[in-house]
């Protein structure tokens, strides 16, 4: 997943450049960002973020100081961290300017509003996953927000089509500003459908308080963890270590809204991708490289239905009921994705060779079938020689010579039967042979002899001319079988 986003990333600064000399992009961009991170670097979702936004800086050919990166570190609690922090960026950066200040997570833009107000004011601030504020149009600074809005509804409706027979939701919430802030959002968002479900929210209460509520739900309920990054106590967290501490010890399935929370048990979820960052940055430089103001946006346009492939198996999901457009983490690769190169290649190989054997078999076809056509003619040459040659053996006998079959028709004469006769070979052919004679029915009975015997010899008959005088003639008649 993280290979898509970084690859969307790149592109949008690639084309920000507008087709100039990479070593010279700063030319066309603000010349210094501060992307300023809310916590320490060790928070997986900081670290999402930050692969994709360097990526993105390393494709289109940016320098690596276009870029600083500066950690609040909000675990650390000591008193007066945040002054000290403001002072020292204004040591640090002193006489220096950013055309663009990026602030990551609520905590970075309060910060930037109220400890660090002085540090750089005419610089403009585009916040990227924080909650929406409406009231920071009116603050001094140029703020743009990007908001991070969790798909509380989605990720319900996706987990009672996996879950159908859940009665009861419980959501596990934090005590931070920004967690009572994400807290209201999901009452607001699941409300229309608390007459389907019973809605149990852990936002006031510490986190072994949660982690006993949680541990105790019965089979007709699941969890939907939010964020806590403070408990009541006041104790503070990684967000991304609470959800892995819910999710192994939730004897039901744990539902998730942000993608650093994928992989750490939880069965997945209508998920922001928080790499997608990269594509948010990205537009802001494109903006100021090319005079506009900035303008905000919203996070949604990340939101995909993420699921944990191994949860899947483990809490026995109906296939049927997972979206088509679901995207997987932990799925085995199947054996096309394993072999794709390999089968792809061999099944070139196979084509190219396949068109080779089927061109030989047509080529050798072509050729049999030209020798085949070559002998045919061959012999048809000698059968119609030898046909010719018999033929003309016929004709040239002194003797009338005639062909009859068993019904006694004449099929074929000589040019002496012609004579005989005083009749044209095609008035011959067809007639009875027993009609030619004075006598038919001696005729007849001499032809049959002939048929029954094998050969009659020195018959004596009459051949009754055209103009109706009689030539005595003696029959002789051998009877010639084909090979039927």
């Amino acid at each position: 997943m993280r290979t898509t986003i970084i690859t969307a990333f790149c592109f949008v600064l690639l084309f920000s450049g507008r087709g100039t000399d990479p070593c010279d992009a700063s030319a066309d961009t603000p010349s210094r960002v501060l992307v300023l991170f809310s916590y320490n670097y060790n928070f997986p979702s900081q670290q999402h973020i930050v692969a994709g936004i360097e990526a993105g800086r390393k494709a289109a050919g940016l320098k690596a100081g276009d870029f600083v990166y500066e950690y609040i570190d909000l675990s650390l609690q000591q008193k007066d961290h945040l002054h000290l922090f403001r002072e020292l960026l204004q040591r640090k950066y002193a006489g220096q300017t950013f055309d663009l200040i990026i602030t990551i997570f609520d905590s970075a833009l309060d910060f930037l509003m109220t400890e660090g107000k002085g540090f750089m004011p005419e610089s403009p601030c585009l916040a990227i996953f924080a909650s929406e504020r409406p009231e920071l149009f009116r603050a001094g600074r140029k703020v743009v927000q990007i908001p991070l809005k969790y798909d509380f509804e989605g990720t319900l409706k996706l987990a009672l089509d996996l879950f159908p027979g859940t009665k009861r939701v419980v959501l596990v919430a934090g005590s931070s500003p920004s967690d009572r802030r994400y807290e209201a959002l999901a009452r607001q968002e699941l409300s229309p459908w608390l007459k389907k479900i019973t809605l149990d929210v852990t936002g006031h209460t510490s986190l072994e308080d949660a982690i006993e509520e949680v541990s105790g739900l019965g089979p007709d309920a699941l969890v939907m963890y939010s964020r806590m990054a403070e408990d009541n106590t006041g104790r503070r967290y990684v967000p991304d270590d609470v959800a892995a501490m819910i999710a192994q010890i939730s004897p039901v399935p744990v539902f998730c809204l942000v993608s650093s929370h994928a992989g750490t048990g939880a069965v997945g979820g209508r998920m922001v991708d928080l790499e997608a960052v990269g594509s948010l940055l990205s537009r802001a430089v494109m903006d100021l490289s090319d005079g506009r103001d900035l303008t905000g946006g919203s996070a949604l346009p990340y939101v995909r239905t993420l699921l944990d492939w191994n949860q899947v198996r483990q809490w026995k999901v109906r296939q049927d009921a997972i979206p088509a457009d679901t995207v997987f983490i932990n799925r085995p690769p199947s054996l096309w994705t394993q072999y794709r190169s390999a089968v792809t290649g061999m099944l070139v190989v196979i084509l190219v060779l396949s068109s080779m054997i089927v061109a030989l078999m047509v080529r050798n076809r072509n050729t049999v079938l030209k020798a085949e056509i070559e002998e045919r003619k061959m012999v048809q040459s000698v059968a119609q020689a030898a046909n010719a040659y018999n033929r003309g053996l016929i004709e040239v006998s002194l003797d009338p010579l005639m062909t009859i079959g068993l019904d006694g028709a004449i099929t074929d004469v000589n040019l002496a039967t012609e004579k005989a006769a005083d009749c044209d070979r095609e008035e011959l052919i067809g007639k009875n042979f027993a009609g030619l004679f004075t006598d038919p029915e001696k005729a007849r009975t001499g032809y049959l002899k002939a048929f029954r015997e094998g050969d009659v010899r020195d018959y004596a008959l009459n051949l009754r001319r055209r103009d109706g005088n009689a030539i005595p003639v003696l029959f002789n008649a051998v009877v010639y079988r084909d090979r039927e």
